[in-house]
């Protein structure tokens, strides 16, 4: 289920790919809402419904970008989960 402002939207009856798109658009709301542990939740749901699509999404780099901005010094480490993600979906290095 993804988040929204007063509930939830329950996406799993929806294509694939119509699904996914709206885990990825609603973590990035949530990024840019400051609500990190949400956005990391909502992308791994993502990722494991669909891999590929995850990976290869821009906004999904970008929002993985602003996750590893907003951690804490250690959240950055390269043992971290966000970073580990980050690397699979070409974000960072």
């Amino acid at each position: 289920m993804s988040y929204v402002v007063h509930g939830w939207i329950n996406v799993d009856h929806m294509p694939q790919e119509r699904s996914v798109s709206h885990r990825i658009d609603c973590a990035r709301a949530l990024s840019l809402n400051g609500q990190r542990d949400e956005t990391f939740t909502e992308l791994r749901t993502a990722e494991r419904t669909s891999p590929q699509l995850v990976r290869n999404d821009p906004r999904v780099r970008e929002t993985l970008r602003d996750l590893i901005k907003q951690s804490p010094v250690t959240g950055g480490s390269r043992s971290s989960e966000v970073f580990v993600m980050a690397q699979r979906c070409r974000a960072v290095q």
